[in-house]
């Protein structure tokens, strides 16, 4: 909600409420801070498996920062890996593993791209790959990649000459004790060529001969070539764009790190790292206990004041505006009902139809106060004005009703529309325990009080101060505080 006050602006939270100034104007916005359960399983879940692809994708990024062909504008590269991937794997890090930057390799999503995928599968102790190569052809230290890329290219209809093939080979690393770390950890080595018929670069000099090897007609790696993933990409240049294949790592046999990280009972103790989960409508902070210190004071900065005099009643004026902004407006099924008045602005839907309210008004110095109506399309829906208690009458410059404590305007809104409303008041006598005070509407009238002038707060800034003072009168003491906003006593 948008508002003012005729004490001047609020910065800062109290409990769920959060105000701020924008263009000029007071905003307030209430936050759920008693969440259902904020600490699910699902969230740990989540949470636990974000830390592994994260730093999977720094190991990763130097390739898929440009291998999403199909990304959309509004996603970055970095969106589109942890999207793909936290939904696929499941490799759960605990709080010490992730602070430690540990990472495990799993099946990661590398590229995504319209070109046909290359097809990747286990085959005893190696991996084979869809990529075809003739029968009986075999590939040495003597091989030229000229020949590679004839054979690639006539046994595969998907590639052509001047095709990439990209080999991401992301390595596991598990450091030895004996060294004082036992974290694992990932290390990418990149090979890429170009299908060039006429090249006599020796081929095993631009790729790692395990990985590239023929095998039955197809190409696979090599038997044991050790723990880690590998994923073979196809790329190709266009006019428009470069197109790629939409590919994964495949892990190789015997990497079993991957499976010890993703089972359940990793996940139950990755998610206990983080602290126990948060019981229903309980957060951390919540009761007085936790918020102090060791020494029994107040740890947070926010609290430290609270019990100072010349804070007390900034900081219970600050509370109750809040909860007096949070009622001015609300809504039923078919109105909106103005229950509090003040100067505000609300933005609020009727259905599916747009709808802005504009309260003028310098109440409660004026009893004057504008409203103005404004909807992009016709709709009908009922305005209530709450009666305050003290008016005596009012006047208002539009058809309406009246129903019990309320003012009905019920009419079909179109464009900008704008009423005036002006309430009449007297001056009435009240008497309580046994004094007696005046109100004129909603302001209670008082006198100055007579004072000495004890101490002057600054607050650290110039512009707002508070005086402590002692009244000369039968009290024992009064704080009196003048400020920008006004003169207030408690």
């Amino acid at each position: 909600m948008i508002t003012t006050f005729p004490i001047g602006y609020y910065r800062g939270r109290i409990e769920n409420m959060v105000g701020y100034v924008r263009c000029g104007r007071q905003v307030f916005r209430s936050i759920n801070d008693r969440p259902f359960n904020p600490r699910t399983d699902m969230q740990m879940r989540q949470r636990t498996k974000l830390a592994n692809i994260l730093l999977a994708y720094r190991t990763l990024s130097s390739f898929v920062r440009e291998s999403y062909q199909t990304r959309p504008p509004s996603l970055t590269a970095y969106n589109m890996f942890v999207k793909n991937n936290l939904r696929t794997t499941d490799v759960f890090l605990d709080k010490r593993e992730a602070l430690a930057k540990a990472c495990i390799v799993a099946e990661f999503n590398v590229s995504e791209g319209t070109l046909p995928p290359i097809e990747t599968k286990a085959s005893g102790d190696r991996l084979l790959t869809s990529l075809r190569l003739p029968i009986g052809f075999l590939i040495d230290e003597t091989t030229t990649l000229g020949e590679v890329s004839s054979r690639l290219a006539g046994c595969n209809a998907s590639l052509r000459y001047g095709d990439k093939i990209s080999i991401l080979y992301m390595i596991q690393v598990r450091p030895s004790e004996e060294f004082g770390s036992c974290m694992p950890h990932a290390q990418l080595k990149l090979y890429e060529f170009v299908l060039e018929g006429d090249s006599r670069i020796p081929f095993y000099t631009l790729v790692d001969e395990r990985l590239f090897r023929a095998v039955d007609g197809h190409v696979g790696t090599d038997e044991q070539v050790g723990e880690g993933a590998v994923g073979y990409v196809h790329s190709r240049k266009t006019k428009r764009c470069t197109e790629y294949s939409t590919q994964s790592l495949a892990l190789l046999p015997g990497t079993a790190l991957c499976r010890t990280y993703g089972s359940l009972r990793k996940s139950d103790k990755a998610a206990a790292s983080y602290e126990k989960r948060v019981e229903r409508g309980k957060l951390k902070g919540e009761s007085g206990r936790e918020l102090k210190g060791e020494k029994g004071k107040l740890g947070d900065i926010r609290y430290q004041n609270i019990m100072n005099p010349e804070y007390r009643l900034f900081g219970h004026a600050g509370r109750i505006m809040p909860y007096y902004i949070h009622a001015m407006w609300l809504k039923d099924k078919d109105s909106f009902i103005a229950s509090l008045l003040g100067g505000c602005e609300v933005n609020t839907h009727f259905g599916k139809h747009p709808v802005a309210i504009r309260e003028i008004t310098e109440y409660p110095y004026s009893n004057r106060t504008t409203f103005e109506v404004e909807v992009k399309k016709p709709v009908t829906f009922a305005l209530k004005i709450r009666k305050p208690v003290w008016n005596k009458g009012f006047y208002l410059d539009t058809e309406y009703k009246e129903e019990d404590s309320y003012i009905v305007i019920h009419k079909k809104w179109s464009g900008k529309t704008s009423f005036t409303i002006e309430w009449k008041a007297e001056v009435e006598k009240h008497e309580l325990n046994s004094e007696t005070y005046f109100t004129d509407g909603a302001l209670v009238l008082a006198l100055p009080m007579g004072h000495t002038l004890l101490r002057q707060v600054t607050f650290g800034i110039s512009r707002d101060y508070a005086n402590e003072s002692r009244l000369s009168t039968p009290f024992n003491l009064c704080h009196c505080y003048y400020s920008r906003y006004g003169r207030f006593a408690v």
